[in-house]
């Protein structure tokens, strides 16, 4: 009789034991395919004529080519670690004449969130210049999606 009851135990747990491994290779195969995604940063962008674009910085405003005059009001949209970037404006001879911390609207991580940002700036000794909207990378401290917007000073 006790035989009996550990075949029967045996055959049970064999039954499902095949019926489990079934069932997860069932899943496997019917698993749905789920897209990779990879992104790579892109280091010092130099813009075209069609967008004033990185992977991960959008600029609305100004454009390629716009008279601006201080303060300058830059707006965009971006998608960087915890909704903070940076904001340059250079003359013409590359001289920094300031640099400020920018933050993306609170939106979810991983989404681009607009950003709206005035900076007044020293008069220029030039006609032109540029406005650098750009990251610092969390891994080494360089410039990443550097967004560059040649301008002219009013």
């Amino acid at each position: 009789m006790k035989k009996n009851i550990l075949i029967t135990i045996l055959a049970i747990l064999a039954l499902g034991l095949a019926g489990y491994t079934a069932f997860l290779s069932y899943q496997e195969k019917n698993k749905p395919a789920v897209p990779v995604i990879t992104q790579t940063p892109v280091q010092n962008n130099k813009l075209n004529n069609d967008s004033l674009n990185s992977s991960n910085i959008h600029i609305t405003a100004p454009i390629q080519g716009d008279t601006i005059s201080s303060p300058v009001k830059i707006t965009g949209e971006v998608r960087v670690f915890e909704n903070q970037f940076a904001i340059r404006v250079k003359d013409g001879n590359g001289k920094v004449l300031v640099e400020e911390p920018a933050m993306g609207e609170n939106g979810d991580a991983g989404q681009f969130n607009s950003f709206e940002k005035e900076i007044d700036y020293p008069k220029s000794t030039t006609d032109s210049g540029t406005i650098e909207v750009f990251d610092y990378s969390a891994k080494d401290g360089s410039e990443i999606d550097k967004v560059t917007i040649p301008v002219k000073f009013k």
